[in-house]
């Protein structure tokens, strides 16, 4: 069988949502391929790793293992001055190719999702001696301000904004294990880490998009498509507002055809459990041995978040407010 490698990062906290995705996955799958998950963790719960193979056993061609990367990374996690809801964890991202030296190429993918499609799609984006690095999915083009061009990107260059600018998103990429380790390109990125870490914002996805500028390859939309994004692009005259008018055809298709669902802010569904497309997670998470546990947990202790709220998280004052909260947190 053709084997799918799969790699995730997180830590306890994400155990919950880490579930459905799981799950969400596997049920999308092909019964042609074999999916081998590697989860790159320092502190899931001993509870938490047998739930979650316990779950996967369902599935014949799944396979679930566990690599202690034994807190990585924590020097230079804690170096970085905005955490936001970022763990340590999305740094392992930057070593994958030294962790599987046998393997020419890997998924990586966030665990706040849901798949709607076979994962496996994504693995054959391009060839392992392709000149690529990453393969992922940009934002849509639209006529507001570029947000790598807020006070909160103050601190960058004008040369590494356009390259933030042409770049993808970290939380679903097919990596080329094979050409990093040939170009000696971990090494470059562990570097722009070190040197950088005080004005880093989306973490690894900066460091990724700047020094693997011009060798990542762009998927089409739906491969990835934001919660956000349909409240965004909710009417004809939001999706009016988009640059490019061939993408809106793209846009469209993608809201009624995404392979990977993502709850990229911190708006999750196991915590505002009546936030946009919550229900497209809840149907797999209830799937898992952990809704037994904390399915009643989470709708007591869940909050709710409406149209205001969202509205109100896309206007420039909120956006100052957040980011007065984090100094006052530092």
């Amino acid at each position: 069988m053709k084997k799918i490698p799969i790699m995730f990062t997180f830590n306890d906290n994400y155990s919950i949502p880490a579930s459905a995705c799981f799950i969400s996955i596997m049920e999308n799958s092909n019964s042609k391929y074999e999916y081998d998950f590697y989860v790159l963790t320092s502190d899931i719960s001993n509870e938490h790793r047998d739930m979650l193979l316990k779950d996967m056993s369902n599935y014949k061609n799944c396979r679930l293992e566990f690599i202690d990367m034994h807190n990585q990374f924590e020097q230079e996690y804690n170096n970085i001055k905005n955490h936001s809801h970022f763990s340590k964890e999305l740094l392992y991202k930057l070593n994958c190719a030294s962790i599987f030296p046998d393997l020419d190429k890997i998924i990586i993918t966030d665990v706040d999702v849901v798949f709607l499609d076979d994962i496996a799609k994504m693995y054959d984006a391009f060839n392992a001696k392709d000149n690529y690095y990453y393969a992922g999915i940009g934002p849509i083009k639209t006529n507001k301000p570029s947000y790598y061009r807020s006070e909160a990107y103050k601190l960058f260059d004008e040369e590494d904004i356009i390259k933030l600018e042409a770049g993808v998103g970290a939380g679903f990429l097919l990596v080329n294990l094979y050409q990093i380790r040939k170009q000696n390109i971990e090494k470059k990125m562990f570097d722009y880490l070190q040197n950088n870490s005080d004005k880093l914002i989306q973490i690894e996805q900066d460091v990724i998009n700047i020094v693997c500028y011009n060798h990542i390859k762009k998927m089409p939309h739906y491969y990835m498509v934001c919660s956000y994004e349909y409240d965004e692009y909710n009417n004809d005259l939001l999706i009016e507002k988009i640059v490019n008018k061939n993408e809106i055809k793209e846009l469209k298709y993608a809201l009624e055809n995404p392979l990977q669902l993502h709850y990229a802010t911190t708006i999750k569904p196991w915590i505002y459990t009546d936030s946009t497309k919550n229900e497209l997670w809840f149907k797999f998470f209830k799937m898992s041995l952990f809704s037994e546990k904390y399915l009643t947990e989470i709708m007591k202790n869940g909050k709710s978040v409406n149209s205001f709220f969202i509205k109100f998280m896309k206007t420039k004052l909120y956006r100052v407010l957040l980011k007065i909260y984090h100094i006052i947190k530092r």
